[in-house]
């Protein structure tokens, strides 16, 4: 029976990796696991928004990615600034006329202290990065694909948020809050959106490397 299943899937999907005339944007999308997802969807024929705060940072993958024969534009964008999602949105839009996935990669992860050394200002940031900012655009753009009639979003959490240690708590728990609006997302823009979440381990990036 499972045989069978896959066997129809296949007869409809010809090519299930294939990307071509989909656009795809990817926060956190300059370095690290964002880049490498970019490059990766490049190489299937995505279009691609290259996405986070370094905006000469995003324009070399974007350089990569042509080169690869694929199309890029990158944007400048925060995910700790609430007020400014709005306005990225509609540029993203513009770009290439619909957004077919959402990857919320950007992230944050705190200095390895104990919770009694943490400051409010690292809580706030980390908290903001890897939860706040994925939370409203994933509100704005998966409403948006309601109305399209398709897409997906994917976040990037950890394998943090379902085995957190007392020197990243507050990175665990910001991915444990990012896994629970997965959830409610899937509900909330099903059937036409996708709401999925990935838990990586460690990735030998700068980022960890810090």
């Amino acid at each position: 029976m499972v045989v069978s299943a896959f066997k129809r899937l296949f007869e409809v999907v010809s090519d299930p990796f294939d990307f071509a005339g989909q656009t795809v944007i990817v926060t956190g999308g300059s370095r690290g696991l964002g880049r490498a997802m970019a490059i990766g969807l490049a190489a299937q024929g995505a279009n691609l928004i290259i996405a986070s705060r370094n905006i000469l940072a995003c324009s070399k993958v974007v350089d990569e990615v042509l080169e690869i024969g694929s199309n890029a534009v990158a944007l400048e964008f925060d995910a700790a600034e609430w007020s400014g999602m709005d306005d990225f949105v509609e540029r993203a839009w513009r770009e290439f006329g619909r957004i077919d996935v959402l990857i919320n990669n950007a992230g944050l992860s705190q200095k390895p202290c104990t919770s009694i050394d943490l400051t409010e200002e690292a809580f706030d940031a980390v908290m903001a990065v890897n939860f706040k900012g994925a939370f409203r655009l994933s509100a704005l753009v998966g409403s948006r694909m309601v109305r399209q009639g398709s897409g997906s979003i994917i976040n990037i959490s950890s394998l943090g948020s379902i085995r957190p240690a007392p020197s990243y708590i507050v990175y665990a728990a910001a991915k444990a809050a990012l896994n629970a609006i997965t959830t409610a997302h899937a509900l909330e823009f099903a059937p036409q959106v996708r709401v999925n979440a990935i838990m990586p381990g460690a990735f030998e990036t700068d980022m960890a490397a810090d």
